[in-house]
């Protein structure tokens, strides 16, 4: 278990299930990060022109495998709940001067790390599922089009991997087939599915009217018939689900560090501060008076404070 006193009171983390328990007796002045997202590499083969992240199949990394491992070692003794390494795409990722790969650095972590190492993929290319260990991996839909096809690869981990999750980028012109592509996922026993709304950031500025606002993500939510989904931070969930609401997180207990070591308050963000050195200290420094979009969604704000407020 880990925990950290926050604002909301004492977070209990569990990293082999994955719950969180929050005590509102035991709280603390401030916030610190919490769960960190590491993008690897601005390399991807997909070429999506909406990419919030802007990758291109020629993009670079400024991460080394000694400064990976050192940062995510450090972070994890310094009580960081969960890690997910995402990219572009990560297994794209290597480090040529020290002779290693993705696969190389999630085998090393996985036996040196206790907190929550997960990787977001696409899949493309082909996992190398002999390499890796039985970590949480999710696998992005970012089109119903292409739901067949990830549901194909997510059966193949589901051989080897414990906990396979559906990232799922919802369209605004493609709602029915949207809802058609989850029950398809539900159906096949992968019900840990988080919807995402697009995002006008990078490329994807120019596809900004496929985002939902958060009357149609409540209705679209609705139409489903199902509770047990998860929504994107970025949009405050609507009933049944606002009770577990803690604001986005955007450094609260939540960062994000670009691939070439930019610590944002989040991913959609182009303004952040640089990591000086692969250390703890380096990133409490640099996450010191981070920039938030105007979107940003306060932990004070949130039902769970309210909640917290009249206890």
């Amino acid at each position: 278990m880990k925990s950290a006193r926050t604002p909301l009171g004492l977070w209990h983390y569990f990293p082999e299930s994955g719950m969180n328990l929050l005590d509102t007796d035991i709280r603390g002045e401030d916030w610190r990060p919490l769960i960190v997202s590491i993008a690897l590499t601005g390399r991807c083969y997909k070429g999506c022109q909406f990419c919030y992240a802007s990758s291109v199949k020629n993009g670079t990394s400024g991460w080394t495998y000694s400064e990976l491992v050192d940062f995510i070692v450090a972070l994890d003794r310094n009580g960081v709940f969960s890690v997910t390494l995402g990219g572009g795409e990560p297994t794209l990722w290597e480090d040529q001067t020290a002779r290693k790969t993705f696969y190389d650095l999630i085998s090393e972590l996985t036996e040196r790390v206790s907190l929550t190492l997960t990787f977001t993929t696409s899949g493309v290319p082909k996992l190398k599922l002999d390499g890796i260990p039985n970590i949480p991996v999710r696998l992005s839909c970012h089109h119903p089009g292409e739901a067949d096809w990830v549901l194909r690869t997510a059966e193949d981990l589901r051989q080897q991997i414990d906990k396979v999750g559906i990232n799922f980028l919802l369209w605004r012109s493609q709602l029915t087939r949207c809802r058609e592509s989850i029950h398809k996922f539900l159906a096949s026993g992968f019900d840990d599915i988080l919807l995402l709304t697009m995002q006008p950031a990078g490329f994807g500025i120019d596809f900004a009217h496929e985002s939902l606002n958060a009357h149609e993500t409540a209705s679209f939510l609705k139409s489903l018939g199902i509770n047990s989904l998860r929504l994107t931070a970025c949009q405050k969930p609507p009933r049944p689900f606002v009770s577990t609401d803690m604001g986005c997180g955007a450094n609260d207990w939540f960062v994000s560090i670009t691939e070439q070591k930019l610590v944002k308050s989040c991913s959609f963000i182009e303004a952040g501060h640089p990591l000086e050195e692969p250390t703890y200290q380096a990133l409490l420094k640099a996450r010191a008076n981070l920039p938030r979009l105007p979107c940003y969604r306060s932990f004070k704000e949130s039902e769970l404070a309210r909640l917290v407020k009249h206890s």
